[in-house]
Order: C-alpha cells, then structure tokens, then sequence
C-alpha cells in the first residue's frame, strides 16, 4: 500500500512538472548567448593593426576577397600581406595566412567606440563575418593647425617658417618633436624649440631654418612634415616649395657642361690615335 502511494505521488509531481508553464525568466537564462569580438585601441588621427587569420578548410585550393564593412564616417581600412597591401589572396588545401587589418581613424574622430566586420568571401561563394570592436582614446590627439600653401626661395638660400601645433586631447603632450621629409641634399639647418610640451587645448610652434644647396636647379619640390612624440602623431602636411636658380648658377652649369665635352673630346683623341 506504501509502495502504491509512494509511486502514485512520484507520478503526480512529474505530471504538475510536465504542465507547468517555463517562466520568462527561465526562457531569458535558457537562450542567452554572448559574442565575443577583438578590441583594439586607437587615438584620432592614429592607426591600429590587428592580425587576422585566414584558413582554407576545404580540400582544394580558394581565393578569398577581404572586406571591412561598416566603417563609420572619415574612418579607413586597408589589408596587408607580409608588408604588402592587398584585397585577396589564394590558398591551398589547409593553408593559413596572417593577414593585418589597418584602421585609421580620423583627426575629428567624434565617437568613442564601434564595431567594424571583416567580410570574407570566397570564390565558391562561402563567406564569413568576423567582428572588430575599437575604443578611440580621446586622452591624446595631436594637430597642425597653421596651412602653409606654399614657399618660394633661390637656390643657395635657406628658408625660414613656423609651424604650428595644437594638443586637442585631453592629457598633457611632453616632449613633442617634428619628423621633416627633405629633398635631397636640403638640410634642416636649426629646430627652435628641439622639443615642445603641451597642456590639453594649448597651441604652441616649431622654427624651422633650412637650407638649398646652390647646386639646386629650378623646379618644384615638396616637404613633408608632421609632429608626435610616444603617444600621439598628427597627421602629414605636405608644402610645396617653388626654387629659382640664380645667374651663378646657369653659369656653374654652363661650365660643368664644358668641362664634360672637354674631357669626352680629349678622351676619344687620345683613343683614335691608338
């Protein structure tokens, strides 16, 4: 008799089980997932690299198409291979290739995160997504504020100008330098100050002195330049400059025309008479 109601109240209780309603709460815990993704920091104006890894699972060799998709606006993204910019690639039977996702973001960059998606797609069709999260630093940003559209000067002169920069982030900038691009044989003749710092929102400027060698001839030549130091780089100006070639010159080249016809005519004598 025991056993019977032991069992008959075993059964009762699985049957209330079975008929009782999953709460919302049950449902919610039951059909949770979480996505995982890579964050990588950058700062306005800075670039971030990060690796990605492409395999082929198939059998036979593929080609593959990278994309990054849902980029927001002023941002820009490139893929390179072994140093080497690329789009798509080809691998064989279960072949792996690292590959690098560049992201710039820009000067002005206005939000503090997103989400990016490396889209690949592959010649049979088969494509993946692969998410990207990136947090901008807003800490340190770094500018060069003055335009300077162009510089005329003689060759065998030195040029002299300023160039001006501004911390728009929000920690101090010490011990910002410039990296000045030069034609060749041009020098950079004196850097005032060598080095600068700078408070959130102050503004402060390099003097530049550089000079031309007089062998410098009439033409257009272009000088790159842009300020950093370990946290922040700002982006590249480039200024073109306008030589003009003295008097003294054409007759410096004049005479090095001469002196080469002279020697080249002396030197076929002297053959011909062999």
């Amino acid at each position: 008799m025991r056993v019977t109601k032991l069992i008959g109240a075993f059964l009762a209780v699985g049957l209330l089980f079975c008929l009782t309603p999953f709460t919302r709460s049950a449902l919610a815990a039951g059909s949770s997932s979480t996505e995982l993704s890579a964050n990588y920091l950058t700062v306005p104006g800075g670039e971030s690299i990060s690796r990605i890894m492409v395999e082929n699972k198939d059998f036979q060799t593929h080609h593959y198409n990278l994309q990054a998709t849902g980029l927001p606006d002023g941002f820009k993204a490139y893929f390179t291979l072994e140093g080497k910019g690329m789009e798509g690639l080809d691998l064989t039977a279960s072949q792996k290739r690292i590959v690098e996702l560049h992201l710039n973001a820009p000067l002005n960059a206005a939000q503090d995160n997103g989400l990016i998606k490396v889209k690949s797609s592959r010649d049979d069709g088969l494509e993946s997504l692969m998410p990207i999260s990136f947090t901008v630093n807003h800490d340190f940003s770094l500018e060069i504020t003055n335009e300077i559209k162009k510089l005329e000067t003689m060759n065998g002169k030195s040029l002299s100008f300023d160039i001006a920069v501004a911390n728009t982030g929000n920690k101090e900038l010490k011990d910002l330098g410039l990296k000045v691009d030069l034609p060749y044989k041009w020098t950079l003749d004196k850097l005032t100050p060598e080095k600068l710092s700078l408070k959130p929102g102050e503004k402060g400027a390099f003097r530049l002195n550089i000079s031309i060698p007089p062998s410098e001839g009439s033409g257009n030549n272009t000088l790159k330049i842009k300020s950093f130091n370990g946290a922040a780089t700002s982006q590249e100006i480039s200024i073109p400059v306008t030589v003009t070639a003295t008097a003294g010159y054409a007759w410096w080249a004049i005479g090095l025309v001469l002196v080469v016809g002279i020697v080249t005519a002396m030197y076929f004598r002297k053959n011909v008479r062999r």
